[in-house]
């Protein structure tokens, strides 16, 4: 008991001192925190900007980034009490005596540490960006200090459409077939296979049809005035209204094709509510008739509900759907609690009174060819600048029984 008795006679004689320094400790913490991440910023940016054309713009660069090199190295691969050291009584070495104040000590100290670390990071997190991101930042006139600035550092410091496809396929061109298994139900199964007999067999076969390839797009076209006298931020603004309204009409392609097929003979199941499988009155939607659609999933599992904003309010309004570790995880998150364990998205695409369920994972697959292209041009004579946004995309089904509808 003596070690405990005197721990807390130290605490009482000198409580001043230690709240002082844990005062200071929250000063040169804060400010070398915030100083270091600015030098980190700055080196980040510097470590990977373009070099110049001009000869000793060029050299002066790599000499720069030379510097920045060993300076991140030193100060990564030190433990901060070296340097704390070496600085602090390297300083009074070479002024004869004269030492730097306490505080501006540790402030520096800490601040130079915080930045080599945090210039990787940013360094980092640059590099990470997808280069088709700068080059859309230089086609409209940006400089590389507003491309950083204005497009890269935010997103150092996206998915519009839901996660309803199962695959992503890239594709070159414009006639593309998907594939099918085209197994019976007898052949799908895991049979006893006797010594000699033949083992049952899934076929796998291309598509009768092509998947219909849409091209969407958007022309932007802005005045010089427009350009040079309003913030960038406005235009990104506008973009991502575009890109919003490009993948919109992507998913509405993706429903039609969950519901009709894509020329395959593939459109999928449709159920409602009042018939002999779901049950229930035809216009009212209960836990009991979602319990029905999700049974009929079988082999496959409901994980995915795209519903219209109607249904998604007769989902919501079920008391299974108000119990309060549901409602404490959508006042937290954003997301819909769910006890069937489908992931819900509400989607103005689709029509009134009607969900999809799907199992994400065998439903659906999406064609692309190629990525997003963004062409830009000027107009001269009539001083406009113009870019043209498109993509060209489709989907084919997997599965058909992956995916099913439900009318209310």
């Amino acid at each position: 008991m003596s070690f405990f008795n005197d721990v807390i006679n130290i605490v009482v004689k000198y409580y001043p001192q230690l709240l002082d320094g844990v005062g200071n400790t929250m000063l040169i913490a804060l400010i070398g925190t915030v100083a270091g991440l600015v030098i980190g910023l700055m080196t980040g940016v510097v470590r990977t900007a373009p070099l110049s054309k001009n000869a000793v713009l060029r050299v002066l660069h790599k000499i720069l980034n030379a510097v920045i090199a060993v300076y991140v190295e030193i100060f990564r691969g030190t433990p901060m009490m070296v340097q704390a050291m070496v600085i602090y009584w390297g300083y009074a070495f070479a002024t004869g005596g004269s030492t730097l104040p306490l505080i501006p000590s540790g402030i520096l100290i800490v601040s130079i540490n915080t930045g080599a670390y945090m210039a990787e990071i940013v360094r980092g997190g640059i590099i990470s960006i997808d280069k088709g991101q700068f080059e859309g930042a230089m086609s409209i006139g940006m400089t590389h200090s507003q491309t950083m600035f204005k497009v890269i550092i935010p997103q150092v410091l996206r998915n519009i459409l839901p996660s309803i496809t199962a695959t992503v396929t890239r594709f070159d061109g414009m006639d593309y077939r998907s594939i099918y298994s085209a197994a019976s139900e007898d052949d799908k199964s895991l049979r006893y296979v006797g010594e000699g007999a033949a083992i049952p067999q899934t076929e796998v076969r291309a598509s009768d049809h092509l998947v219909n390839l849409k091209k969407r797009g958007r022309m932007l076209v802005a005045s010089y005035e427009a350009i040079r006298f309003q913030r960038l931020d406005l235009f990104s603004v506008m973009l991502r209204q575009i890109g919003n309204q490009i993948m919109r009409m992507h998913l509405e392609d993706a429903i039609d094709v969950i519901k009709n097929g894509d020329g395959n003979s593939n459109s999928a199941a449709t159920y409602a509510v009042g018939d002999s499988t779901i049950g229930g009155t035809a216009g009212a939607l209960s836990y009991g008739e979602l319990l029905n659609f999700w049974n009929t999933f079988d082999p496959y599992t409901m994980n995915t509900l795209l519903a219209a904003p109607d249904v998604m309010m007769k989902i919501l309004k079920c008391s299974e759907f108000q119990n309060p570790l549901s409602g404490l995880n959508f006042q937290g998150t954003g997301e819909p609690g769910n006890p069937l364990g489908a992931k819900l998205i509400r989607c103005s695409a689709m029509p009134a009174g009607s969900v999809i369920g799907l199992d994400k994972g065998y439903a659906l697959e999406m064609v692309t060819a190629g990525d997003v292209n963004v062409e830009y041009d000027r107009l001269i004579d009539r001083q406009l600048e113009r870019a043209a946004i498109t993509s060209i995309s489709g989907f084919a089904k997997l599965y058909t029984e992956a995916s099913k509808v439900l009318n209310v």
